[in-house]
């Protein structure tokens, strides 16, 4: 199991998604960055959790492959942030409403 540095978001939300599901794992390799992770996984040094976006390009291209786990569903909240009085122009404020909405599945 390749997994980020303690303190990371990706791992919180991992270790929390097991244990949930009352699953335990044990690290071999800690890596400090999503490529350096890739790049493990490629090499076939283990396997990893990561962003389905950060990896879409290397599932598209056949280099990974993703797993679905049965009964198990992992999310990450993300929040926007702006400055309260900042000029919010019309593009802005769509962009906005668009992210509201956006789920990645």
């Amino acid at each position: 199991m390749i997994v980020r540095e303690k303190g990371s978001g990706t791992r919180e939300v991992f270790k929390k998604a097991l244990a949930q599901n009352h699953l335990s794992y044990q690290p071999q390799h800690v890596l400090n960055n999503t490529e350096a992770i890739k790049k493990a996984v490629e090499a076939d040094i283990g396997i990893a959790f990561i962003s389905k976006l950060a990896v879409q390009e290397e599932i598209n291209s056949g280099r990974l492959v993703k797993i679905d786990i049965e009964n198990i569903s992992i999310t990450k909240e993300l929040n926007i942030i702006y400055h309260k009085d900042k000029y919010r122009s019309p593009l802005f404020d769509t962009f906005i409403k668009y992210l509201e909405n956006y789920r990645i599945s």
